[in-house]
């Protein structure tokens, strides 16, 4: 009998046991969801006083300004020229007509603007491959002058032009004989093309090789060659017959594979770049690979290997270069 009461109290001991653990369990669940629910409310209530504290800076903002309404922006292109138009336009919120002259400050220079309709107004021609920022606009009365900071800022051969930036995969190897430094590469070529907001007439896309600066070969690159060329073979829709051209609506990839040699004479740098041509016959280069070897045939490894993608060049139909951001840049 003793023994059997020992039994049925070591038993509830343990149900209690058991229970006990649940409780504590599903207390601490209520005790992670309070804790989760505390933090979402602390969380929302700070994103709330943020956005309160923003909204109420930007209406002391509009209350100090002495302006309205601004609109800036970047027009008609002249490639001609290397310059764009600049249109902007202020409205202040008080002006006397015939009295009240309005000045912009377009990098460091003022500039005079018109007035039609309680708005001041301003076209300038300015340098396409050069940034541009506006930086005030004063409104002059006889020896009163106010003063409002604009700050804008853009960089138009990125906004009007298109950029374009390539990358060579895979892998390589190299021998040295007889003067001259065999490089074997293989790999995918991939050559971005993309512009902000702008549909770009592609005419071709090469590779380009160029030993000590003179270019030794060239390699057309199919412009069916394209990321969505190759999503559409995915589905199996045929590809579109080759053509003279291809419209690209803000970005495109062309893809080319390589597996070659390449010869560098000792104390020469081979460079094998991307060059796309558009349809205002503007040469976009940008560096894929570069090899310098020593007089020994030693490959040289500097600085340059790490910054060559920064490389950019726009050449005109006539092989002048336009604008050219290199590794000296960089350094």
């Amino acid at each position: 009998m003793k023994k059997h009461l020992s039994t049925v109290a070591t038993v509830l001991a343990l149900v209690i046991a058991v229970v006990s653990q649940f409780r504590i369990s599903n207390l601490q669940s209520e005790i992670h969801q309070l804790e989760n629910q505390l933090n979402n409310s602390v969380s929302m209530l700070q994103s709330n006083q943020s956005a309160a504290l923003s909204r109420m800076q930007e209406l002391m903002e509009q209350e100090a300004s002495i302006l309205t309404q601004t609109n800036f922006s970047l027009d008609e292109l002249d490639l001609a020229d290397k310059t764009f138009v600049l249109s902007g336009s202020v409205t202040p919120k008080e002006h006397q007509p015939g009295v009240t002259e309005a000045f912009l400050t377009v990098n460091g220079k003022a500039y005079p603007m018109e007035l039609a309709n309680g708005t001041y107004t301003i076209q300038l021609d300015l340098p396409v491959f050069e940034d541009a920022r506006v930086e005030k606009v004063e409104f002059r009365e006889d020896d009163v002058i106010r003063t409002e900071t604009l700050d804008e800022q853009w960089s138009p051969r990125y906004e009007l032009l298109p950029s374009v930036h390539g990358r060579l995969g895979g892998s390589g190897r190299g021998t040295a004989a007889n003067g001259v430094y065999t490089w074997h590469r293989e790999g995918e070529v991939r050559i971005n093309v993309e512009g902000k907001g702008q549909v770009i007439d592609v005419r071709s896309v090469t590779l380009v090789e160029e030993l000590d600066g003179v270019e030794v070969g060239r390699t057309e690159i199919p412009l069916t060659s394209t990321e969505s060329t190759q999503r559409k073979n995915a589905k199996e829709e045929p590809a579109p017959p080759p053509t003279s051209g291809i419209q690209v609506d803000g970005a495109e990839s062309f893809y080319h594979m390589i597996d070659r040699e390449f010869n560098i004479p000792f104390g020469s740098t081979l460079e094998l770049l991307a060059e796309v041509v558009d349809g205002n016959g503007l040469r976009y280069r940008t560096v894929l690979e570069y090899w310098a070897v020593n007089e020994k045939g030693e490959p040289v490894d500097d600085d340059y290997f790490g910054l060559r993608d920064l490389f950019e060049q726009i050449l005109d139909t006539d092989g002048n270069v336009l604008y050219e951001v290199d590794e000296a840049d960089y350094r």
